[in-house]
């Protein structure tokens, strides 16, 4: 038999070597086909009944991550916060946590929401037992609140729980301190949540003269810090003494000229205002005439300085609020406004701390109408915007209340002290230390008694005189017991070499 050969197999068909082209439009690319790449819509597209979704010169690749990411997530789809994290605690515990991290945070960072408020404090409450034994305790203490509910024992159980070891953190001491600060206010307690406030200045200012440090680590120990800060200048408008903490911290310098975003600007100021309610609580009122007040060439040079670095503030607060909402990081459109209230109070104090009589008040009637203007404002852009409302029964800082009480004391001009009166009462929130009825009735009470002797004149016209003032600082003193009472001082009608004329009521 004849030896037969196999043919050769065929040579493999090679593809002509045309280079591909990536000018397709978006449709061709994505249905993988030849785009024809005619414009304004190719023929491809035309022929098939499909839109041509124009030209890109993104890769098919790139073109369907933007797809993905545009497609809202499916609702079986798990996502970050819907994952199952195993949380410490009893059920309870963990329930008034939750709360805590969800609603009582939003109201503790009011118009400024922060990586220690939304990360941080969340973070230390699932590590530490002690603040999350305190974190318990605040979201059930608030959650009740909310609901007009009583506050029921097992709330407290969980402060007996909480232990302070001596091995134990600067920030975790700081951060309990915090805690109690809160829960204090949120009961009404005020001078428990002044001893707090003032064992945190304490244990912060020591800290950083021991370490020399010249700025916080992170982000959230600056927040931590500038919480106490605050919370310094509540202490000293309630006439209590303040914590000496400038030039401790190198990291509060002087007010620069450009912010890098709203909550810098936030820390200047509140830097500022501890300095200046430093300097100006050096010259409140003594039971002796103003006039007999020693100011030296130095106090004014320091007040000058001070009001040269509240016009640097306020110009680069101006910059700031010309850029967008994004890039100055305004997370809450009121915020801006609840600084400019503080700012203008400020001015007001610091320039006046010299003054020889009351009547030097006048010369700053735009500030105090720019805090009322700024608080109407604050309450306009709320109204317009229902998801704010859930959160405005409780704020920790008090950035509006205490300016506006400042104002109705020390404005004598009797329209704009009714209005400001008015913005105070509609204000929807309680802030802090301040007792928003208990104050009001204060100030309702002190402009009637300065307009007592002028009540047959029309209301426009009720200018209190300089022996009707009420004299600076007298009214700020208040027990936290209720009845309160407070010592009234005013000037004597035949001259200063009368004793003062003072009261209880």
């Amino acid at each position: 038999m004849s030896a037969t050969s196999t043919p050769p197999s065929a040579p493999a068909r090679k593809r002509a070597g045309r280079p591909k082209s990536k000018k397709g439009c978006i449709t061709c690319k994505i249905r993988h086909v030849k785009c024809g790449e005619e414009k304004p819509a190719c023929k491809q597209c035309t022929l098939s009944g499909r839109r041509c979704d124009g030209y890109n010169e993104a890769t098919q690749k790139e073109l369907r991550q933007e797809i993905l990411k545009s497609v809202p997530r499916r609702s079986w789809a798990p996502s970050a916060d819907h994952r199952i994290v195993l949380v410490p605690g009893t059920g309870q515990e963990r329930q008034y946590v939750h709360f805590f991290c969800n609603e009582t945070i939003r109201a503790m960072a009011g118009f400024f929401p922060s990586e220690f408020w939304n990360h941080r404090l969340p973070e230390l409450s699932y590590h530490s037992p002690a603040v999350r034994h305190a974190v318990a305790a605040v979201g059930a203490m608030h959650e009740r609140q909310l609901q007009g509910r009583l506050v029921s024992a097992s709330t407290w159980r969980f402060l007996e729980q909480i232990k302070s070891p001596e091995t134990a953190s600067v920030e975790l001491m700081l951060v309990q301190c915090l805690l109690f600060v809160c829960l204090e206010m949120l009961k009404g307690n005020i001078a428990r949540a002044i001893e707090h406030t003032k064992g945190g200045l304490q244990i912060l200012t020591g800290q950083l003269r021991e370490n020399k440090e010249t700025e916080p680590q992170r982000s959230f120990h600056m927040d931590l810090y500038q919480f106490f800060y605050r919370q310094n200048v509540q202490v000293a408008l309630f006439g209590t003494a303040m914590t000496d903490i400038h030039g401790a911290p190198a990291f509060l310098a002087s007010c620069p000229s450009h912010f890098h975003n709203i909550s810098h600007a936030r820390n200047c100021l509140t830097h500022l205002m501890n300095r200046g309610l430093a300097f100006s609580g050096k010259f409140q009122l003594p039971p002796v005439d103003l006039s007999s007040l020693e100011v030296t060439e130095d106090d004014i040079r320091k007040q000058q300085a001070l009001l040269q670095e509240c016009r640097t503030w306020y110009q680069a607060m101006q910059r700031l609020q010309a850029k967008s909402a994004r890039s100055a990081e305004v997370h809450d459109p009121r915020a801006p406004s609840a600084i400019l209230c503080s700012y203008h109070a400020s001015v007001i104090w610091i320039s006046c701390a010299l003054a020889q009589h009351e009547m030097y008040y006048d010369n700053y009637f735009e500030d105090f109408a720019a805090i009322a203007d700024h608080a109407e404002n604050l309450i306009k852009i709320g109204k317009k915007s229902a998801s704010y409302n859930n959160i405005e029964l409780f704020n920790l800082d008090a950035d509006v209340l205490p300016t506006l009480f400042y104002a109705m004391q020390r404005c004598r001009f009797p329209l704009l002290r009714r209005r400001l009166l008015a913005v105070y009462m509609e204000y929807p929130a309680r802030e802090g230390m301040f007792n928003k009825a208990e104050h009001a009735a204060r100030a309702k009470d002190l402009i009637e008694l300065e307009e007592a002797p002028l009540s047959h004149l029309p209301v426009e016209e009720r200018l209190p005189q300089e022996h009707h003032r009420v004299l600076k600082k007298a009214t700020l003193h208040f027990k936290t017991q209720r009845p309160s009472s407070v010592c009234i001082r005013t000037r004597p009608v035949d001259g200063v070499k009368e004793e003062y004329q003072e009261w209880l009521e």
